[in-house]
């Protein structure tokens, strides 16, 4: 895990944790999208968050409602995981959760990374990320929907997100909304 303070300004600030992400470059690759999620069910953005480095997978747990969520194609290696509970230095648990994609040059994601804000002190941190090894991966961007991905072969997962109105994109199994906070 690596970690920072931010400034007390930036403790609301959502660009702060895009710039974070895109700046860790998980597997040498720059960021493409950075989506900011929050609570389908109460429209929560605190979570407490799970992660196994070893399987590449991390699990939300909404702090408003209680619904759990899966981080993009997570679902494939809970059951093999031994997830560890995320604090901060401060020794905080609650975050707002974003994730970053890396993509290869073929358009294909190839690092999927997990950045927290601490909610106490404003730290940031990528707390986990993991390479995406198999294609299509189109069901892992925000950006996907059902009509225009593939049907899932051998590790793969159902599509993850679909298209919803504005900007935000909403997960068909996750319970989780993802939110796209533009780039400058």
């Amino acid at each position: 895990m690596s970690a920072r303070a931010a400034d007390r300004s930036d403790r609301d600030d959502s660009e702060a944790l895009t710039v974070y992400i895109r700046e860790h470059r998980a597997g040498g690759y720059p960021v493409h999208h950075v989506v900011h999620l929050g609570c389908r069910h109460c429209d929560g953005r605190a979570f407490r968050v799970a992660v196994d480095d070893e399987e590449g997978c991390a699990l939300l747990l909404c702090l408003g409602c209680g619904t759990e969520a899966a981080v993009a194609d997570s679902d494939d290696y809970l059951d093999d995981a031994e997830l560890a509970e995320c604090a901060c230095p401060c020794g905080a648990e609650s975050f707002a959760v974003a994730v970053g994609y890396a993509l290869a040059g073929d358009g294909e994601v190839r690092w999927v990374s997990v950045g927290l804000r601490c909610l106490a002190d404003g730290a940031l941190g990528v707390y986990t990320d993991w390479k995406i090894d198999y294609a299509p991966t189109a069901h892992l961007l925000p950006s996907a929907t059902p009509d225009r991905q593939s049907a899932p072969t051998g590790s793969q997962r159902r599509p993850a997100v679909r298209a919803a109105p504005s900007r935000q994109v909403s997960t068909q199994d996750s319970g989780m909304i993802f939110f796209t906070i533009p780039s400058h």
